[in-house]
């Protein structure tokens, strides 16, 4: 994967409902750290049942088909710009403080 490579991190596969079926994380030894990797699709979302816009995990960036979460980390500015700099096609979307 780009983000693994442009990082030099590992990802581990993981499954969740919640989170829209597989997944994956990343979290550092000292838990300080924590991406998640996933599609943006809502798993749970019912044709003809659901509006339109449930299909999509975050609805505000339904162009976006793989989202990247930065849960936790000590640095968010660097790893933007690592990310930014190192992993072609990755766009900032958003930040909440």
């Amino acid at each position: 994967m780009a983000v693994e490579k442009g990082l030099g991190i590992q990802f581990t596969p993981h499954e969740s409902t919640f989170l829209g079926g597989n997944y994956y994380r990343w979290q550092s030894e000292n838990d300080a750290e924590l991406l998640i990797l996933r599609e943006n699709i809502d798993v749970l979302y019912q044709v003809g049942i659901d509006a339109p816009e449930e299909r999509w995990a975050e609805p505000q960036f339904r162009h976006m088909p793989v989202l990247l979460y930065v849960e936790q980390h000590d640095q968010p500015d660097m790893l933007r710009q690592a990310l930014l700099s190192r992993v072609q096609g990755i766009a900032h979307l958003s930040r909440e403080e």
